[in-house]
């Protein structure tokens, strides 16, 4: 997760959570009904651009925070546990 601005340490973030639209984040994101929510938090798939270019599109509409979905299946047989 990212905030953006002052990172609340020992604080509460409260708001609603928008699925991003496109829904990796990785283009200009649709606002849905952000302007009605005082902390809007952007939730947007995994891949396709950096994490930083989410972040920046999230920042546009005026998410509070972005969440990150790994929405990857990966193969794990390998890992060393």
């Amino acid at each position: 997760m990212a905030y953006f601005g002052e990172v609340p340490w020992g604080k509460t973030l409260i708001g609603s959570v928008f699925y991003a639209v496109p829904n990796d984040g990785c283009s200009f994101i649709t606002p849905l009904h952000y302007d009605h929510e005082p902390s809007p938090i952007v939730f947007v798939d995994r891949g396709n651009c950096s994490y930083v270019k989410k972040a920046l599109y999230a920042q546009l509409v005026g998410a509070k925070l972005i969440i990150i979905n790994n929405a990857f299946n990966e193969d794990t047989k390998d890992l060393l546990v």
